[in-house]
């Protein structure tokens, strides 16, 4: 069976006190869309504050004004309470997609009470601005490791102008492994096994498989 490690999704930044539910983890606003959103429900015991602010994929300032507009950006719910939160573009027609942004949602802790077993919790999770008519497809090559001569990594590439979300992969015994990892545009991820029969395909949402391609030159992998 595949052995596949080391696998890294886009996941969130949070603390075990975090009391709170989201009705999406990851948000694809397609460009036919006028807006997007998600719901959040306290599912705390207390009364809780809830921050929210946005960023263009890759920045660090918390602060920074992006194209993407959440909305309320700051509310109160009380347990069991939920809020439904709209997305925005900011002149959206201006905009060309692929975008990519990071949604960051804050817990708000009274000062009065801060403490440092009892820090803010914070959760980030990405955004997708895409095409709904492009279509993802996937460049895949196989690393071999130098002093063995096994396959050591598939190399995958995310070479469409829309984001492609790997749902699957199967090796050459046609043994099927599930996967949820999103790739951006442009964007590689390296995948590593050990003794995995040739050859490597990965499947996309669509359904459609992509296979092997080509090999990249031998070299040490770690």
């Amino acid at each position: 069976m595949l052995k596949l490690l080391s696998i890294l999704l886009l996941i969130c930044s949070t603390t075990a006190s975090a009391k709170f539910e989201i009705s999406e983890k990851r948000i694809f606003f397609y460009s036919r869309d006028n807006s997007s959103g998600f719901t959040l429900v306290n599912s705390g015991t207390q009364p809780q504050e809830y921050i929210l602010s946005t960023q263009h994929w890759g920045h660090q300032a918390i602060n920074q004004v992006a194209d993407l507009i959440a909305y309320p950006p700051v509310f109160t719910l009380a347990p069991g309470e939920k809020q439904r939160v709209r997305l925005l573009l900011r002149d959206k027609d201006k905009l060309k997609s692929p975008i990519f942004f990071r949604l960051r949602l804050r817990e708000q802790v009274p000062n009065e009470i801060l403490t440092s077993s009892q820090l803010p919790t914070v959760f980030s999770f990405p955004v997708y601005y895409v095409d709904h008519e492009a279509k993802a497809s996937l460049r895949v090559a196989i690393a071999f490791d130098a002093r063995t001569g096994k396959p050591a990594k598939a190399i995958v590439n995310n070479n469409s102008n829309t984001v492609a979300h790997i749902t699957a992969v199967r090796n050459g015994r046609n043994e099927v492994a599930p996967l949820d990892l999103v790739l951006r545009s442009e964007e590689t991820y390296d995948f590593l096994f050990a003794d995995t029969p040739l050859p490597v395909s990965f499947q996309l949402k669509s359904g459609a498989w992509f296979t092997e391609t080509g090999v990249v030159a031998k070299r040490n992998t770690p």
